[in-house]
């Protein structure tokens, strides 16, 4: 068995508050926590990148694994493969239409990492919802969560003390 590690994060301000008014949830972004400390993820300003560790500052954040079969390797050598792609705006919007219009070419953070589990054969959620969310996939019992503002060692030992 491997591990893939996630972090689920709130931020200050006025777009993280809408995207969790909107999507019920108590978190406004998820990322994949990659073992150098970085973070991949689908952001609104550029799309699904590799982002430093200090890319932004949560008011609240929570680290958490999901046990693989075999190597994390398949995970996220497909989410790596989608780098460069641009933010779904379409299924955004579909959330408020209750319709899924997702586009393969285009993700959005809760997205990207439920189907790169699913395309791995390790699904987290129920793939027939027609919206996935950061809450979504917190709410996932293959989720397993650190305490909410804790910092895993495995990335103190990195030298990052803080989220």
């Amino acid at each position: 068995m491997a591990e893939v590690w996630l972090r689920f994060v709130t931020e200050p301000g006025f777009t993280s508050n809408v995207i969790r008014w909107f999507s019920w949830s108590e978190w406004s972004h998820i990322d994949f926590a990659l073992s150098n400390g970085k973070f991949l993820g689908a952001r609104l300003e550029d799309g699904v990148q590799v982002r430093n560790h200090d890319y932004l500052t949560p008011s609240k954040f929570c680290y958490a694994k999901v046990e693989v079969y075999g190597t994390n390797r398949r995970v996220l050598g497909w989410a790596t493969s989608q780098i460069g792609k641009p933010y779904d705006w379409t299924a955004i919007l579909g959330f408020g239409f209750r319709r899924n219009w997702h586009d393969p070419q285009h993700w959005f953070c809760s997205e990207l990492v439920a189907e790169a589990f699913k395309l791995k054969d390790s699904v987290l959620v129920d793939n027939s919802a027609y919206r996935i969310t950061p809450q979504t996939l917190f709410e996932s019992v293959r989720v397993e969560k650190e305490a909410i503002n804790t910092v895993p060692p495995w990335v103190k030992d990195l030298g990052y003390a803080t989220s």
